[in-house]
């Protein structure tokens, strides 16, 4: 038992520690769920407050909310009527879009084919242009041809007015002494003496002589007639009238004496004014066209067996009468001082002015053949043979008429 006691109050010792322990505990934990009451309450309280606050706070928001949303949804039917127009807008620029790609489609194809058209245009006129620029060279050489030919022609044309110049002049100047032997004569003859004296008569066949020498070499052998509108081939050099050579050119093409094509012809005003002013003195002297052509005529007829025995002009050219030399016949004195009466047959042709124009150029009657067989108008007696003419009607060749005649 002693050994017991002192566990037991030990153990009493702890007890009572144990219940001063418990009781300090209890204390503390009083003092602890008193603080801890009042803190509760005080939380709770804050926290009451904190939830009318909050409750407040919800409330805005709440509020707040429901504006966000009527807004939102206002802005959601803003947002939807503008994407209906944007649709609408879409849609729209969609159809413009599809008709504008469509067009220019379109326009694409149009453009591609007129870029094609127009390429094969451009290449057509690239090949015209060439054709042309070919024809534009052939007729420069064509031309540059012409015009040494037209030069050559000139240079001959000036040689044979050289040598036709010297022989009209002195034509012209026994002309001019016959006028002065006759005023001599007249003005030796006695008053009694007739008018028809032998003096007159030879003057009168001296005067004929010398228009008809003159009138062939003034005549065209294509019209057998005075030059009217003298023109002279660029080829050859010979003078025609303009007009029969145009009708001739319409048949054939080739010239009349040479043969040659592509004939240019140039206005002889020389040749021109010597037939005005043989047209004027042959006026003056009171002697017609047709009283020379008479005297041809009666000259041919007066030896037929040397008409029927000579050769065709066309391959022979007979000797021409020199202007200088008076060309004799076997016509006597009184055939020459009557010479036949063909003017009322014709009508008076020798009153015409010097400006008058001739008509009836292709008579072709037998007196102008006739006289064209009896002195070749070409013939000179210082040119050479072929610078005759050797050419005759017969050798044109009828052609469709309608060719376009070359420019002078």
């Amino acid at each position: 038992m002693q050994h017991e006691d002192p566990y037991r109050a030990l153990f009493q010792a702890l007890a009572d520690e144990s219940r001063h322990a418990q009781t300090q505990v209890d204390a503390a934990f009083d003092h602890q769920r008193q603080n801890y009451h009042h803190s509760f309450h005080q939380e709770r309280d804050r926290l009451l407050k904190q939830a009318v606050s909050f409750r407040q706070a919800f409330n805005r928001v709440d509020d707040l909310v429901e504006q966000l949303k009527e807004e939102v949804k206002y802005q959601q039917d803003v947002q939807q009527r503008q994407l209906s127009q944007f649709n609408v807008t879409i849609e729209s620029l969609q159809a413009a879009w599809e008709a504008s790609s469509q067009q220019n489609r379109r326009q694409q194809q149009e453009t591609q084919q007129k870029q094609t058209q127009l390429q094969a245009t451009s290449d057509q006129l690239k090949r015209q242009l060439q054709e042309k620029n070919a024809a534009l060279e052939q007729e420069r050489a064509r031309v540059q041809q012409l015009q040494s030919s037209e030069s050559n022609a000139r240079t001959r044309l000036g040689s044979a007015l050289s040598r036709i110049l010297p022989q009209l002049q002195s034509a012209l100047d026994m002309y001019e002494q016959d006028e002065q032997l006759s005023t001599r004569v007249v003005r030796l003859q006695p008053p009694a003496e007739s008018p028809a004296s032998d003096a007159l008569t030879t003057h009168q066949d001296v005067t004929r002589r010398n228009l008809q020498q003159r009138e062939a070499i003034l005549t065209c052998p294509i019209s057998l007639d005075l030059f009217d509108d003298p023109v002279t081939t660029a080829c050859c050099g010979k003078t025609f009238s303009s007009e029969p050579l145009h009708h001739a050119m319409a048949r054939n093409l080739q010239c009349p004496v040479c043969r040659s094509r592509n004939i240019t012809s140039i206005r002889n005003r020389d040749m021109a004014a010597l037939v005005e002013l043989h047209r004027s003195e042959s006026a003056v002297l009171g002697v017609s066209e047709e009283s020379t052509a008479s005297e041809a005529a009666a000259a041919s007829n007066s030896a037929p067996e040397a008409a029927a025995t000579a050769p065709s002009p066309a391959t022979t050219t007979p000797p021409a009468a020199s202007p200088t030399t008076p060309a004799t016949s076997n016509r006597s004195v009184e055939q020459d001082s009557n010479p036949p009466n063909r003017r009322n047959q014709r009508g008076r042709r020798g009153n015409r002015g010097p400006n008058a124009r001739r008509g009836g150029r292709y008579r072709g009657n037998r007196q102008r053949q006739d006289r064209r067989a009896r002195s070749n108008p070409y013939s000179s007696p210082s040119a050479p043979p072929s610078a005759t003419n050797t050419t005759s009607s017969a050798d044109f060749s009828e052609l469709p008429y309608g060719y376009p005649w070359p420019p002078y």
